[in-house]
């Protein structure tokens, strides 16, 4: 599990991974802080007292948001494109609204009881006219040995069905096997968490069914990433930056887990 860390904004560059949390700030294993947020809520960070969630901002159409955990505000002006680290909160049931920054005039909201020691993701996605927001549960624990675990998550509106390939750094798009969780893929779809053996990957989307080849034509061919042994990972596709002339999609990358020294 992430140890907690200062509140960071993070925007994706292409597909680059995020830093993790522990790379922000280590924590001596027992050690108890008492962290202060918004609202007046205090939280005990002792380790395994606390749950931790975290925001992304996959709408492309939508402004900049704050996100409310029932009354303290956890995240401020989060854009497109844009996620935030893991805010760690007290154990309880919280429902998250996803407000116009500087107002609270709530554009969207859902509901999650978040339980202590585990860490939670909430997505925002959709047109601006169908906001969702989806809660979902992370895993916290190491991959198996040799492995890594990724998830992707289809937060794209403007391209149909897409199928998700990992392409490693040895192989050709043409000759990878498609992972079957990861096919025929439309906007909300959670492929649940996939282990791959560790290595060096890009991520590829194509439309769905397509046979690739060598010249296949691709919404998304991202630059190569190290993923070390027992890593986590979620990939939330979603649509590309405004102003790009032809249809595709961008891959936000978001580290859940990373083994002690990694």
């Amino acid at each position: 599990m992430h140890e907690p860390g200062p509140v960071t904004l993070m925007r994706r560059q292409s597909t680059r991974q995020l830093a993790s949390p522990q790379q922000l700030l280590r924590l001596g294993a027992g050690l108890a802080v008492m962290l202060t947020l918004s609202g007046c809520q205090v939280v005990d960070v002792g380790f395994g007292n606390y749950a931790q969630v975290r925001f992304i901002q996959a709408s492309q159409n939508a402004p900049g948001i704050d996100f409310y955990a029932n009354s303290a505000a956890l995240a401020y002006n989060v854009g497109f494109d844009q996620g935030t680290s893991y805010v760690p909160v007290n154990p309880a049931a919280y429902t998250v609204t996803a407000d116009t920054a500087g107002s609270k005039t709530a554009l969207a909201t859902a509901s999650q009881g978040m339980g202590a020691g585990k860490q939670y993701t909430v997505i925002l996605g959709g047109s601006l006219a169908t906001l969702q927001e989806t809660i979902l549960t992370d895993q916290t624990t190491a991959a198996p040995s040799g492995n890594i675990s990724v998830r992707v998550i289809d937060e794209a509106t403007k391209v149909s069905g897409v199928d998700v390939y990992l392409v490693s750094s040895t192989g050709k798009l043409a000759s990878t096997a498609l992972i079957s969780n990861y096919t025929a893929m439309t906007f909300g779809t959670n492929s649940g968490y996939v282990n791959l053996p560790s290595g060096t990957y890009s991520i590829v989307v194509v439309p769905t069914g397509t046979v690739p080849t060598s010249t296949t034509t691709t919404y998304l061919t991202g630059p190569e990433l190290g993923y070390n042994g027992g890593s986590v990972r979620t990939v939330v596709v979603m649509d590309a930056p405004n102003g790009t002339s032809s249809p595709g999609v961008s891959a936000y990358v978001a580290v859940d887990y990373d083994s002690p020294g990694s």
